[in-house]
């Protein structure tokens, strides 16, 4: 693997070299300019040693800090961590019907990952509320996300002022020195396949550069449609823009925390559309995962993806394929790692919580199996004798909750004659219910929550309709003083 990794890797140097790649921002254009790359009006042509000169300075480690630091996530420490599904604008029930998400659900997810054992991260675009107008859903999504998580803060991506808003947010909730000091806030910026970056994804990389903040550098380039048909050329031609917009954080703030990317799937050659529930799929992040590891930084890869247009058992299979790939590759942050269907524009419910499901199965698997005294069980073994049971041993109950996972969701036991799927889809909403019952809302000051809502108000967004509990909030924050 290590060395077609570094096949891949010179053809990307000589594809930079060589065609170059176009940056559709004057700031981006004159940073190169700065660190003497050539430029032909917006397409920079990468020297190979200059610009893995300055991807060295990336570091291979980082800790993205949350509110609460039982939270803090560390990346490219070897440790696989999740992140949920993103941009999915579409919500899909379990009978197959297709509606419009809504910022309810977005902050019914929220509070589902909060409530989560599973995930140290929350927000994104867990989906794309289409009750939001364009221009204000990114900055309140972000403030949904900063009044009911504590956790560490995926955000989406906007356009200036949004993220402008963002910061401003930060800013009041952490301070600038903490901004500057510690990675709080992790976004996603795609590339413009092939060989381009627009203008609101370079805005985005620079702006988290200013505030020393990290960026996932992902491109996501489809093989047939907009990369080569061949899976090598694909990632050679992906591994050149990440390359690029990776060396493009180091120019803007040498030091600056960033992950490497890859989303690179392969198209459905009968429609054209994206396919993320394919083998090609698997091989591009195990490839990537390499690349990764040979620049020495942390990687974000794919999750539980699916083309299955349901909560179906094409679901499940695509997904635990997909998913069980990206930790076996140690993938550093694996989003899309719950509830997306149909090449990332659904988000089911249900397939979120089986979801949930699977990363537990995985979790149970990274443990392993123990070697102790104790996990050895000779005593046991010899007390039982041959011929003997093990159910009512003392060292049964003791370890029977702990040792061996047990499902929530998944069934097991005798087979009986009865409806499995409702079945299924009963303990899914039994187990649904329960985590939103068992949400509970972090705790912020009253100044912060007065702050926050200010800058919000200032910039004509509704501070109340981000809260989960608009009815209490309301009270607090309309005391008298």
């Amino acid at each position: 693997m290590r060395k077609k990794a570094e096949i891949i890797h010179n053809a990307s140097l000589e594809i930079l070299e060589t065609t170059g790649l176009r940056l559709h921002h004057p700031q981006a254009l004159k940073l190169c300019t700065n660190n003497g790359f050539k430029i032909d009006g917006n397409r920079v042509f990468f020297e190979p040693k200059k610009l893995m000169d300055h991807i060295s300075q990336a570091p291979s480690s980082f800790t993205l800090h949350a509110r609460n630091p039982e939270f803090n996530m560390q990346l490219g420490s070897g440790k696989v961590n999740f992140a949920p599904g993103y941009g999915a604008p579409a919500i899909v029930k379990a009978s197959g019907r297709v509606r419009n998400a809504v910022f309810k659900d977005y902050k019914h997810f929220l509070a589902i990952m909060q409530a989560s054992q599973y995930f140290d991260i929350n927000g994104g675009i867990a989906v794309q509320p289409s009750d939001l107008p364009p221009e204000k859903a990114m900055p309140m999504m972000v403030c949904a996300t900063m009044t009911a998580s504590d956790k560490c803060l995926l955000a989406p991506n906007g356009d200036k002022h949004g993220t402008d808003v963002m910061f401003a947010l930060l800013e009041a909730l952490f301070g600038i020195e903490d901004l500057l000091q510690k990675p709080r806030v992790i976004t996603l910026i795609s590339t413009l396949s092939p060989l381009q970056i627009d203008e609101a994804a370079l805005n985005t990389l620079l702006t988290y550069a200013e505030y020393n903040q990290p960026v996932m550098v992902t491109p996501t380039v489809m093989a047939g449609t907009t990369g080569p048909i061949t899976l090598a050329g694909t990632m050679a031609l992906a591994n050149a823009e990440a390359l690029a917009g990776i060396a493009l954080v180091q120019m803007a703030r040498p030091g600056c925390p960033v992950m490497y990317g890859c989303q690179n799937t392969c198209a459905d050659m009968k429609t054209g559309g994206i396919s993320i529930g394919s083998p090609e799929r698997v091989l591009c992040v195990a490839m990537g995962s390499e690349m990764a590891r040979m620049y020495d930084l942390p990687f974000r890869g794919g999750g539980s993806d699916t083309d299955a247009h349901g909560f179906n058992a094409q679901a499940g299979m695509e997904g635990m394929m997909t998913l069980m790939n990206s930790w076996q590759s140690g993938t550093d942050l694996i989003v899309h790692s719950a509830g997306i269907l149909a090449g990332y524009a659904g988000m089911s419910y249900e397939k979120f919580i089986l979801d949930l499901e699977m990363i537990g199965m995985l979790r149970r698997i990274e443990n392993g199996i123990g070697v102790s005294r104790d996990d050895l069980a000779l005593d046991v073994i010899a007390a039982a004798g041959i011929g003997g049971q093990f159910l009512t041993q003392q060292h049964t109950f003791q370890k029977c909750r702990k040792e061996l996972y047990s499902p929530r969701i998944c069934k097991r036991g005798q087979l009986g004659d009865s409806d499995h799927q409702a079945e299924l889809l009963a303990s899914i909403e039994t187990e649904k219910n329960r985590l939103l019952a068992s949400y509970e809302q972090p705790l912020l000051t009253k100044e912060k929550m007065i702050v926050l809502r200010r800058i919000m108000v200032e910039n004509e967004l509704d501070f109340n309709a981000c809260l989960q509990d608009s009815t209490v909030q309301n009270i607090i924050l309309n005391k008298p003083k």
